[in-house]
């Protein structure tokens, strides 16, 4: 098994914008306890992301560690972005007509795709991962949190 390096970032003594970002102007960061990874939605509902990505959860489809902010495109590119929450290795965003898109590691089920290959009993199952982002089972959805390996989604606006 060959392991990935790990991520490393210069440490900055004054607030800097990522060279990717600038001209683009920030509406919501999106983080979670327990992530190595970020995203950011701009003003134009376009979603961004960067840090560890070993479980694909930046979405952008492979599973090598960004340092700098990365567009995340496929199903979300003709799509306005509106809300988003991060898990440790996966991340789910939604978006302005209520649909939900997911990506990153599905071993518990937490991308909301309505199953999972992992199974306690089966210990050599291999562990589902979504690299890019994939349209899941919630439909009207209005917010969303996730914890480090489950999601909890709020539809129909309560």
């Amino acid at each position: 098994v060959t392991e990935k390096p790990s991520l490393q970032l210069p440490n900055f003594s004054l607030p800097t914008r990522f060279k990717a970002l600038q001209g683009v102007k920030i509406k919501r960061v999106l983080g979670g306890s327990g992530a190595h990874h970020l995203l950011v939605i701009d003003v134009e509902g376009r979603l961004w992301s960067w840090g560890v990505n070993a479980k694909g959860q930046l979405g952008l489809g492979h599973t090598n560690n960004l340092s700098e902010p990365a567009m995340v495109g496929g199903l979300l590119s003709d799509k306005v972005v509106v809300g988003g929450a991060t898990g440790r290795h996966h991340s789910v965003v939604f978006t302005s007509d209520g649909s939900s898109y997911s990506f990153g590691s599905n071993k518990y089920g937490q991308l909301g795709l309505g199953a999972c290959k992992y199974s306690i009993l089966a210990k050599k199952a291999p562990e589902e991962l979504v690299t890019t982002p994939t349209k899941n089972m919630v439909v009207n959805c209005s917010a969303v949190s996730c914890g480090s390996e489950f999601t909890l989604w709020l539809t129909n606006g309560g």
